[in-house]
Order: C-alpha cells, then sequence, then structure tokens
C-alpha cells in the first residue's frame, strides 16, 4: 500500500463519522414536518396535551444538549410527556424546513421553541436563551427555568 493511502483512508472514515454524526440525533432532515405536525395534532387532542415544536438540528451543540437536559432529568422528562407532544423540526442545509416555519414567527437562532395548543394554534414562542444557566455551554440549561417554562406553557395551566 502506498504511504498516502493510509493516511487518505484516516480522512475518508473521519469525515465519513462526521456525516454520520451530523444526521444522528433527534432532528431528522428526511422528516416531514408538516406530515408530524398533523399526527402531533391527533394525538394532542386525543391525549389533551399542547405540542412542542422543537426547532433546530444535529449541527447545533446547543440543540443537542436541550434535548438531552429534557430526556435525562427524570422531573423534567414526566412533564414533557405528561403536557406536550413533541415534534423535532430539522433547520439544516439538507433541509430547513423554509416552508413549514414561514407561519410562525421569524427565528432568530437555535433550538427555538413553539407552543401549540391541540388544534395547532400558536400559544408561544421561546428563545432557548433564557432558559440557559450561562451563556456556557458546559453550563447547560438551568432545570428551575425549563422547569418553569414547561409548567406555564403545559395545558393544565
Amino acid at each position: 500500500m502506498h504511504k498516502g493511502c493510509g493516511f487518505v483512508a484516516v480522512v475518508l472514515l473521519f469525515v465519513s463519522s462526521m456525516a454520520v454524526a451530523a444526521t444522528a440525533g433527534p432532528f431528522d432532515p428526511s422528516r416531514n414536518a408538516s406530515n408530524d405536525l398533523a399526527a402531533a395534532e391527533q394525538q394532542a387532542a386525543a391525549q389533551h396535551k399542547n405540542i412542542l415544536l422543537d426547532v433546530g438540528g444535529n449541527w447545533c451543540s446547543w440543540c443537542i444538549l436541550f434535548d438531552r437536559f429534557l430526556h435525562d432529568n427524570a422531573d423534567l422528562a414526566s412533564l414533557l410527556e405528561d403536557h406536550y407532544v413533541v415534534v423535532h423540526v430539522n433547520m439544516s442545509r439538507e433541509n430547513p424546513n423554509t416552508a413549514f416555519l414561514a407561519s410562525y414567527p421569524k427565528i432568530e437562532g437555535y433550538p427555538f421553541l413553539i407552543v401549540l395548543s391541540p388544534q395547532g394554534k400558536l400559544l408561544h414562542t421561546q428563545d432557548t436563551d433564557p432558559l440557559q444557566s450561562s451563556e456556557n455551554l458546559q453550563d447547560g440549561y438551568s432545570r428551575k427555568r425549563v422547569q418553569a417554562f414547561l409548567t406555564k406553557w403545559s395545558p393544565r395551566a
């Protein structure tokens, strides 16, 4: 084998693993957000829950951290499960969901949260910056702030 071939193989392996990592996660660019919302509206109506559109991408560190934070904290996961049907809306080069997101207020940053009634009526939009513990990624999100947000916009509030 040529000396340069080993280097090229390592680079190709690294690049392909980066591509897999970019697609792995809660935001799937192949999903149809309109279809997902229609299904969520049916589920939310039947279960008397609101809909939480979580707009972001697998490329976004804060987006992945927020999703993990919600599911790794039992009290928040329970609150989410009891009161919301979550729809992850992908925002990436592969699928920016421009047409779908055009009917909602302008998004300035990610992740971005949109709370809808079971019928899909806009109730609230939320940039997640105020839910952070600080501006440092390693500090993550504030459990108290996220819990207050989920409680305030639950259908039973």
